[in-house]
């Protein structure tokens, strides 16, 4: 097999400089451009914990309609989508979603304090803060994806970096 170039990781950071300019981006425009950014802290925080569940909820519904379709067709699906599937019946396999969300929610959580922050003070320092934070996850998602996540020990790899940045998260709002 090729082994991957430099092309491979720009691209991995192109995707998560999307996240950037889709998720940070246009909310600091709405922020900056409205009465929107001056909230008080309980709701600029509810709207992170909102952002982060709402994702969340898109992903869960996602995942449950695979394995609806596996279950209600199951000679429809091809097989190696269905041995997908029972891979994730192994324990590592299954808690690996319910980690990664946990700490996903308090990263959005602190990219959007961040955001309401610096709309309020109008420090610009705040938006870069969000937006190299948010593209940094995104970019460790895209690396994920793009050369496939073949072993536990690779899911747990890119698990621990998405702690990591969770861990962050969590001390950025406390």
């Amino acid at each position: 097999p090729n082994s991957p170039g430099i092309g491979d990781r720009v691209f991995d950071l192109y995707i998560g400089l999307l996240t950037g300019v889709t998720e940070i981006l246009m909310v600091w425009i709405l922020l900056w451009t409205t009465r929107l950014g001056k909230v008080e802290w309980k709701k600029a925080l509810g709207f992170g914990i909102g952002f982060g569940a709402f994702e969340a909820l898109l992903i869960g519904v996602s995942s449950f309609g695979s394995v609806l379709a596996a279950l209600l067709a199951p000679a429809q699906i091809p097989l190696s989508s269905i041995n997908a599937l029972a891979v994730g019946n192994h324990p590592l396999v299954g808690l690996a979603p319910i980690w990664e969300r946990f700490f996903t929610i308090w990263i959005h959580i602190l990219s959007n304090v961040l955001l309401f922050y610096g709309a309020s003070t109008r420090k610009n320092r705040y938006f870069w803060m969000a937006f190299w934070f948010k593209s940094g996850l995104d970019t460790v998602a895209a690396y994920a994806q793009m050369t496939g996540i073949d072993s536990l020990a690779k899911m747990w790899a890119v698990e621990a970096i998405i702690a990591l940045l969770g861990l962050v998260g969590i001390w950025g709002t406390g």
